[in-house]
C-alpha cells in the first residue's frame, strides 16, 4: 500500500473514531490507540501526521447563559489572520489603556465575563478573542504559535495595552508573545497556567495511549511542518527576558493543571509572585470574587 492510500485509510479510521458518539470514552480511546500505534509500525511518518492533527484539534466548550449575554454586550470586531476571521470582543472606553485576555484550550472569550467586568469597572478597556476552533471562531485546529501571532496583531490593532490576563493553555501563548515583545505590557496575570510542553505531551499520550514511537513521529512531524522544534514553545524557552510584574494565580486543588506548573512559572519568570486559592478548581477560579478583586488590583498601575 502506498503512502497516499495509507494516509487515506488512517484518516478514515480516525473519522470512524470520531463517530463513536454512543460508545464509552474507554472504547473511543482504545480505537484511537489501536489506529495510531498500528499505523506507526508500518508507516511512522503517517502516524506522526495523524497524531499532529489530533494534538492540535480544538474542542468547543458551550457558553453559559451569562457568558453569552456578556459577549452580546461587547463591541464586536474581526481580525483577519491568514484565511480566518477571528472574532474580537472589547468592553470599555476606546481611548483608555487595554487589558488583553487570552483563553485556554477549549475555552472562549466568554469565560472572562466576571474578570472583564471587574477590569472595565476600574476604567480599563478589555480586549478578548476566540482562537481558531474555539468559541465562535472558524477552523478546527490551533497552536501556541498561531495564537501568539493573533495576540501580537491585536496588540498592534488595539493599542495601547497596559496588561494581559491568560488562563490555562493561554499562559503558554502569553509566554510566546512576551518572548518576542518583553515590554508589550506592564502587568501580567497567569491563571491556572500550563508551563511546560512536556505537560501537554504527557497528557496527550495518556489520553490517546500513543506509543513512544508515535510520539517520536509526532515530534518529527512538528519540525517538518512548523520548521521549529516542539520544545521551542515550552515554558522554559518562553516568557519575558526582563522582569515584568506578574501575578501567578493557581488553585491548590486544580485537578486539570497541577499546582506544580505554577511553581515552575514562579521559578522561571522574573518578577512573578503567587496567589494561591483552595477549592476553586480550574475554571471556577475565573469567577471567584476574591480572585477577580486580586487580579484587578494587580493590573492597576
Amino acid at each position: 500500500m502506498n503512502e497516499a492510500r495509507m494516509l487515506a485509510t488512517g484518516k478514515r479510521a480516525m473519522n470512524e473514531v470520531g463517530k463513536l458518539e454512543l460508545a464509552s470514552r474507554r472504547t473511543r480511546a482504545a480505537a484511537v490507540t489501536l489506529t495510531l500505534n498500528s499505523l506507526e509500525r508500518v508507516a511512522p511518518r503517517l502516524a506522526g501526521k495523524l497524531a499532529y492533527g489530533l494534538f492540535h484539534r480544538a474542542s468547543r466548550r458551550p457558553l453559559s447563559a451569562s457568558e453569552a449575554s456578556f459577549l452580546e454586550a461587547a463591541r464586536r470586531d474581526q481580525l483577519r489572520h491568514g484565511a480566518l476571521d477571528v472574532p474580537v470582543y472589547s468592553w470599555g472606553a476606546a481611548a483608555t489603556p487595554a487589558v488583553l485576555m487570552i483563553h485556554g484550550w477549549s475555552g472562549n472569550a466568554g469565560q472572562f465575563c466576571e474578570l472583564a467586568r471587574g477590569v472595565a469597572a476600574r476604567g480599563l478597556r478589555v480586549v478578548a478573542f476566540d482562537a481558531p476552533g474555539h468559541g465562535a471562531a472558524p477552523g478546527t485546529t490551533t497552536c501556541t504559535q498561531q495564537m501568539s501571532e493573533i495576540c501580537a496583531e491585536l496588540l498592534r490593532a488595539h493599542a495601547p495595552f497596559q496588561g494581559l490576563v491568560a488562563h490555562s493553555f493561554g499562559a503558554m501563548v502569553a509566554g510566546a508573545l512576551l518572548k518576542q515583545q518583553p515590554r508589550a505590557v506592564a502587568r501580567v496575570v497567569l491563571i491556572s497556567g500550563v508551563f511546560g510542553s512536556d505537560t501537554l505531551l504527557r497528557g496527550f499520550q495518556a489520553v490517546t495511549g500513543a506509543s513512544d514511537g508515535v510520539i517520536a513521529a509526532f515530534l518529527a512531524h512538528v519540525e517538518r511542518v512548523q520548521k521549529h522544534s516542539y520544545w521551542d514553545y515550552s515554558g522554559e524557552n518562553l516568557g519575558p527576558s526582563e522582569p515584568v510584574r506578574t501575578l501567578v494565580v493557581h488553585d491548590r486543588h486544580d485537578r486539570e493543571i497541577s499546582p506544580r506548573e505554577a511553581e515552575r512559572y514562579l521559578a522561571h519568570w522574573p518578577g512573578a509572585e503567587p496567589y494561591w486559592t483552595r477549592g476553586l478548581g480550574h475554571r471556577r477560579i475565573l469567577r471567584d470574587p476574591r480572585v477577580v478583586s486580586r487580579v484587578v488590583e494587580a493590573l492597576s498601575l
